[in-house]
């Protein structure tokens, strides 16, 4: 099964080549809640591409829940006695990824 890892945006167009025994494809890395269009053309052994079909619209799902809370900034030991340094987790990728993170400080 041929699949696209780092999908494009909706508004970027991607050319993939797919092997000739396919019969699945797979699109990961997409955006929730968003539209993509695909089309397909066969190409010849010579190399010769045919017309494009017609496109069809598809729709990843939504997000129906906030993200697990992430792991708990770590303190560093460059802090001084004005200032805190903190290492943050990185960003979790999938149907629930993170967009950001919101620091509090009380």
């Amino acid at each position: 099964r041929p699949t696209m890892l780092d999908g494009p945006s909706p508004h970027e167009e991607a050319l993939l080549d797919v092997p000739a025994d396919s019969t699945e494809f797979i699109a990961t890395g997409l955006r929730a809640a968003t539209t993509y269009r695909f089309a397909i053309a066969a190409v010849s052994a010579a190399g010769v591409r045919g017309q494009w079909s017609e496109w069809e619209d598809e729709t990843t799902g939504r997000v129906e829940s906030a993200p697990d809370p992430p792991e708990a900034p770590l303190p560093r030991a460059q802090s001084t006695c004005d200032s805190i340094r903190l290492r943050l987790p990185a960003l979790r990728v999938g149907c629930s990824a993170d967009a950001s993170l919101d620091l509090e400080v009380s």
